[in-house]
């Protein structure tokens, strides 16, 4: 096309970074691209919400994260239009060299979703893309990067049953779906009365196949350039998604515990973000219990060495006079595996306290409230939350947020045992209070 004459023509967008139409020779359009290789600048407005966004997504990588959407939409359950990866050279990009840039077909659209009420939207369309955007834990889904076209209900869906036909959506602009961190997602639909309504037949069918792992693979393969660290954070969700449908809940409860909680005075952790702290430390206590295991076994066969050692010079001692002091030393024999375990102790302590001091922190902050005092056997120690894999990682003022970027992949499967075994007491309890969150809810479109 560009080379029979077609120009990008710059569109005004919403996004993070400039967007050209490609048009045929009849003006219509056909084809999206955005260049990647500038930093994006969030548009007026949008300047807080984005903050932690611009950590949590290179600039540079924006382009294969809206590939990343459409390769994990299988059978385009969601709709994501396909999508690819191109170097364009043009002038409108005041730039000689050829810029990597994605490249996505066009949907012509009716609207957008901030131009209608949301009860004009079909039931399985929102289900559909809230499913893609927990997936990807998409930190940018807001009205306008929802198109709205009119279409007939699927066959077999809520809609097919209703006397008019519902609006049809279409998810754009993925460009900050999986992040390096896990970072607070943004569900334009997570108030909408539709994601209260429970999964369909099919919805669960489709959530059941999902494989993290295969997915995670596909990723690998067809996009080298994108990190793991972010590959890894599909792999949680997809987790936390299949287990919370198996469990019963609905799109509304499951955004609503992946999403921080605001107070009037900051910003607390979210349900997902609990469970991934418990289970980091569930998986550092289990690592600590085997090593002390380990080092008591070592310390009970020392101890029993120092036992005869000392026994056997008091028993080749030829000075009768010191029976007093050899009773002494006896008794003080029986107290030398508690003192070499003492000591052991007091060694792993002071290991950890200087693994704590050499820690890096990738914000640079060295706060005292990133820190926690902790006594142990009367030794003050102080730790980091991250003592394993975890990395605290500012993107902002008073936004932090947990990366698995620093797990081997033994610590990394370990971590995501511990993480399901978490899911099922957390699902029941947001499920005796979901319902009463609800109540209000409107299920009439």
């Amino acid at each position: 096309a560009v080379a029979s004459g077609a120009q990008p023509i710059p569109v005004v967008s919403d996004g993070l970074g400039k967007t050209f139409c490609l048009r045929n020779r009849s003006g219509v359009s056909f084809a999206v691209v955005k260049p990647v290789d500038e930093e994006p600048t969030p548009p007026l407005g949008m300047l807080g919400r984005h903050a932690c966004s611009r950590h949590s997504a290179r600039a540079s990588e924006t382009g294969p994260r809206e590939v990343a959407a459409y390769l994990l939409d299988h059978d385009g359950f969601s709709g994501v239009p396909p999508t690819a990866l191109i170097k364009i050279s043009h002038p409108v990009f005041h730039t000689a060299a050829a810029q990597t840039a994605s490249i996505q077909r066009f949907v012509s659209h009716d609207f957008d979703a901030g131009e209608l009420g949301s009860s004009r939207f079909s039931i399985s369309s929102v289900h559909r893309i809230g499913i893609l955007d927990v997936r990807l834990l998409n930190i940018d889904r807001h009205a306008g990067n929802i198109l709205v076209k009119k279409q007939l209900p699927r066959k077999g869906s809520y809609d097919s049953y209703c006397g008019e036909s519902a609006m049809e959506l279409v998810p754009i602009d993925h460009g900050l779906c999986l992040p390096e961190i896990l970072d607070d997602p943004y569900f334009e639909w997570l108030h909408w009365p539709q994601s209260a309504v429970p999964f369909s037949e099919s919805e669960v069918e489709f959530i059941a196949a999902l494989d993290p792992l295969q997915d995670a693979d596909i990723l690998r393969t067809e996009l080298p350039s994108l990190r793991e660290s972010a590959i890894r954070i599909l792999v949680l969700c997809t987790t936390f998604l299949k287990q919370a449908v198996a469990a019963g809940l609905c799109l509304a409860d499951i955004g609503d515990m992946m999403t921080r909680e605001f107070s009037t005075l900051e910003e607390g952790p979210s349900v997902l973000e609990i469970l991934c702290q418990q289970a980091e430390e569930s998986m550092n206590r289990s690592a600590t219990l085997a090593s002390s295991d380990e080092d008591d076994a070592v310390d009970e066969d020392s101890s029993r060495d120092v036992a005869k050692e000392i026994q056997f010079e008091m028993e080749c001692d030829d000075d009768d006079d010191d029976d007093d002091f050899a009773e002494n030393c006896i008794g003080e024999v029986l107290d030398i595996p508690l003192l070499l375990q003492r000591k052991a102790c007091e060694h792993r302590l002071h290991s950890l306290r200087e693994d704590d001091t050499e820690e890096d922190y990738d914000d640079g902050d060295s706060d005292d409230d990133d820190r926690e005092e902790t006594k142990i056997g009367g030794i003050t120690k102080s730790v980091s939350f991250s003592a394993a894999g975890f990395n605290y990682e500012s993107a902002g003022s008073g936004c932090k947020s947990i990366s698995f970027k620093d797990f081997t992949e033994e610590e990394w499967a370990v971590f995501l045992k511990k993480f399901e075994q978490l899911l099922p007491e957390a699902f029941e309890v947001r499920k005796s209070t979901g319902l009463r969150q609800r109540l209000g809810t409107s299920c009439k479109f």
